[in-house]
C-alpha cells in the first residue's frame, strides 16, 4: 500500500499569501486535524493521538513507512487492485496534503466549509487474512476431494482402508501420480486466491515460492490430515483428501520393487 504513494509535483508558479492569512489558516486547519482524528492507528488500530508525518498512524507505522520511503521499498496491497480499507479511509496523504494546502482556492474552500477538509471518519471493516486463508483452504480441500473421487471411482481395481467412518481409498503406484498432480493444482489455486498479491510477482519469483512452498505446505497438509483422520501417524498416513498408505505394507502401494 505504501508503496504506490507517488511524490506530488511542484508547482509551477508558487503562490504568495499574506503572513496574518497563513498563521490564521494554519491554526483552523489544525484544530479541524485535532478534532477529527479518530484517536486510532489506521493502519493497525492502535490508540494514538496526533498524526506522525502527515499521517493517521501510531508512531510506529509512521516509523516504517518513513523507513520504507527512504530505502524506496514498495508493498503490494494485501487485497489487491488498491482495494483496501486504508486506502478508502484516507481522503489524502501527506504528498496530497502539502500540495493542496499551497493553492489558495483550497485554503479559502476549506475556511468557509471546514466539513469539506475532515478525513473519512468511516471506514469499512477489514477483511481478516486469516478466515480469507480459511475459506480457500476450505474450497481447495472440497475441490481436490471432488476430483480424487472422480479419478478413484474409475477404478475398479481399487480397496478400502479400514477406517471406520470414512471411505478411503489405498493408493498405488498408478494413482499417486494424478493424485499428486490434482495436489499442487489445487496448491498453486489456493495460493494465488488466498494471497492476491502473488500475480504481481514476477515469473521467476513466483516460481522461487512454488520450489520453496509448496513442498513444505504439502508435507504439513498431509500430517495434519493424519492425524485429523488417524489419530496419529504410527501406521497409517494420508497420501491425499480420499486415499490413504499403510507405513507397515508399503508393497500394496508401490509393489515389491
Amino acid at each position: 500500500t505504501w508503496g504506490s504513494m507517488r511524490t506530488a509535483p511542484a508547482l509551477s508558479h508558487p503562490i504568495s499569501l499574506p503572513r496574518s492569512f497563513v498563521s490564521g489558516f494554519s491554526r483552523h486547519f489544525k484544530m479541524v486535524i485535532d478534532v477529527s482524528s479518530p484517536k486510532t492507528c489506521l493502519i493497525c488500530a492502535a490508540p494514538m493521538t496526533v498524526p506522525h508525518y502527515g499521517i493517521e498512524s501510531c508512531r510506529a507505522c509512521a516509523s516504517f513507512f518513513k523507513r520504507a520511503k527512504l530505502s524506496d521499498k514498495k508493498f503490494a496491497c494485501r487485497q489487491g487492485g488498491n482495494n483496501c480499507s486504508i486506502l478508502k479511509g484516507m481522503v489524502y496523504d501527506n504528498k496530497h496534503t502539502a500540495t493542496e494546502l499551497s493553492s489558495t482556492h483550497t485554503a479559502q474552500r476549506s475556511l468557509s466549509d471546514p466539513e469539506e477538509f475532515r478525513p473519512s471518519s468511516s471506514r469499512e471493516p477489514v477483511q481478516s487474512i486469516l478466515k480469507q486463508i480459511g475459506r480457500q483452504f476450505n474450497a481447495s480441500v472440497d475441490s481436490r476431494r471432488t476430483q480424487e473421487l472422480q479419478l478413484l471411482q474409475s477404478r475398479s481395481d481399487l480397496k478400502f482402508a479400514p477406517h471406520p467412518t470414512q471411505k478411503l481409498y489405498w493408493v498405488n503406484y498408478e494413482t499417486s501420480v494424478p493424485l499428486f498432480h490434482i495436489s499442487m493444482n489445487e496448491t498453486r489455486i489456493f495460493y494465488e486466491k488466498a494471497f492476491p498479491a502473488i500475480a504481481k510477482l514476477s515469473v521467476e519469483e513466483q516460481d522461487l515460492l512454488a520450489k520453496s512452498y509448496f513442498p513444505k505446505f504439502a508435507i504439513v497438509d498431509n500430517m495434519h490430515r493424519t492425524r485429523k483422520v488417524w489419530g496419529d501417524m504410527k501406521r497409517f498416513i494420508m497420501a491425499s483428501v480420499v486415499s490413504t498408505i499403510d507405513l507397515t505394507r508399503l508393497d500394496l502401494c508401490f509393489g515389491e520393487e
